[in-house]
């Protein structure tokens, strides 16, 4: 697009162009498209981008006035382009961030794709009643869940959609998500690594490891077991298919406790470290999916064991 200013346009001016009030607190406004006494609509100038709370929305300039005002992505694109210049280019020249920022339009005003790390507009300790609620669920106690996952409020591919997920951090800075819905996905690839203090490392602290294909397995494993750190260091795949960026960790311990899935994809992946044995320095590798027979993984064995013992 020839003249893409319309995305480097300041949010907190947009937002008042469009009669939005100020709130109290610093980057907060009144929503302008909704009654709202509290707020609880938040900007974040660095990126250039807004949430409202209280509706449960956020986006972008050309999301914020699409819902505004119920027009179309390029009728949206005209009406920013046509508010004072002056503004346009102090976007331009103080905020230097945004010109790495990738418009999610083409030239034809439609949604393109963006990586899924170029759309999370929101990382937060977990509160959303929903994702609590799926927790439980999964046998999870909450302040266990909160002592190791955040809260990822990832924008949608539709306009003005967002979406809560339960995201666990990996080494690489990224997230796996997951939410009640069944999406799971991962903000940048890459393993997770936790020490016995529950720590995110990639410092060894046990000559142990003990390995997981999924983070609600880690979370489980520790939830049957009553504790809130490890008893041995940690490994969360977080895809099998990561499993050799955990050789250079693994090869760090002489004892490796898998708790992969009991499917096709979790059965490879333990023969693959078998015959890596030598690669990792010949460490004892244990199988615990006898622990788990019958069932998909240690998390869905755990809530059918939890629903037993409460009949």
């Amino acid at each position: 697009m020839a003249d893409n200013s319309f995305a480097l346009f300041p949010v907190a001016e947009l937002l008042l162009a469009l009669g939005a009030r100020p709130g109290e607190n610093k980057n907060s406004f009144h929503s302008p498209f909704r009654e709202d006494k509290n707020a609880s609509l938040h900007i974040d100038p660095r990126r250039n981008v807004w949430f409202d709370h209280g509706a449960g929305i956020g986006g972008g300039n050309i999301d914020l006035v699409m819902k505004c005002r119920g027009c179309s992505a390029r009728e949206a694109v005209d009406y920013i382009l046509s508010l004072p210049q002056a503004s346009q280019r102090t976007a331009l020249q103080e905020t230097p961030a945004a010109k790495d920022e990738e418009s999610p339009f083409d030239d034809d005003g439609l949604a393109i794709a963006i990586p899924l790390s170029r759309r999370i507009l929101i990382v937060r300790e977990l509160r959303s009643p929903n994702l609590l609620e799926y927790i439980v669920s999964r046998g999870i106690p909450v302040s266990l869940a909160a002592r190791y996952c955040n809260e990822v409020i990832v924008r949608g591919k539709v306009i003005g959609r967002s979406y809560d997920n339960i995201g666990f951090r990996n080494n690489n800075g990224g997230f796996a998500l997951k939410s009640p819905s069944g999406f799971k996905s991962t903000t940048k690839a890459g393993i997770t690594t936790i020490d016995m203090l529950g720590k995110f490392s990639e410092r060894p602290t046990s000559g142990t490891v003990t390995l997981f294909e999924g983070f609600f397995d880690f979370l489980t494993w520790l939830a049957k077991d009553k504790r809130d750190v490890p008893s041995t260091d940690v490994v969360v795949l977080n895809s099998v298919s990561n499993l050799t960026k955990a050789i250079p960790y693994l090869r760090l311990h002489n004892t490796a406790i898998c708790y992969l899935d009991n499917d096709e994809a979790g059965r490879a992946a333990l023969e693959t470290l078998k015959s890596l044995r030598r690669e990792l320095r010949n460490p004892a590798i244990i199988d615990s999916s006898i622990i788990y027979h019958g069932y998909d993984d240690l998390n869905d064995w755990w809530i059918a064991m939890k629903d037993r013992l409460n009949k």
